[in-house]
């Protein structure tokens, strides 16, 4: 009976470790999932930024050449 005993007590405690081990995988996969979602939301968030400064650079670049410039050439900035 006493080979019985142990053996059945080494039986629980191997299921408390994989009990435990599957608790701290599982609080280790959920940490993982949340920094993975900030990571997502980050990265949209940053191309939005990116796609709007192309936007607004577009729009710039399409103004300046509406806009007449003339050069500046041979200016002489001696003062009286």
């Amino acid at each position: 009976m006493k080979g019985l005993e142990k053996t059945l007590v080494q039986i629980v405690d191997s299921i408390e470790t994989i009990i435990t081990t599957q608790r701290s995988v599982q609080e280790f996969m959920q940490g993982q999932l949340e920094a993975n979602e900030y990571l997502a939301k980050r990265i949209q968030e940053l191309e939005s930024k990116v796609i709007l400064m192309e936007h607004e650079k577009f729009v710039l670049n399409q103004i300046s050449g509406l806009i007449p410039t003339q050069e500046v050439t041979d200016v002489d900035i001696s003062r009286d």
